[in-house]
């Protein structure tokens, strides 16, 4: 076995990307109610109102296809590994 095996690491760029999806989701609703003000910025509001939401549901894609399913097809692996003792991923579990 030749490097440690850490789930948390994997989990936490997943966490991250979350993080930030959570941080657009609310810049989306505060652009929506900013919308209803009619104003000179009232197109620039829109614009960044459909980046926002754009940019939210492609994250949000990316997170759950791609680094939250990652990290839990590693972590089933590793689970395989400890359960019945067959190395798979040539990782290893801290402490062990």
């Amino acid at each position: 076995m030749s490097e440690v095996y850490e789930a948390g690491e994997l989990y936490e760029r997943s966490r991250r990307v979350d993080s930030f999806c959570r941080i657009l989701f609310w810049a989306n609703c505060v652009l929506t109610i900013l919308s209803f003000w009619p104003n000179m910025m009232q197109p620039v509001v829109a614009y960044c109102q459909i980046a926002t939401a754009v940019l939210h549901v492609g994250l949000t894609l990316a997170d759950d296809c791609f680094l939250w399913f990652e990290a839990e097809s590693a972590n089933r692996k590793h689970l395989v590994e400890d359960a019945f003792g067959v190395d798979i991923t040539n990782k290893r579990g801290v402490g062990y």
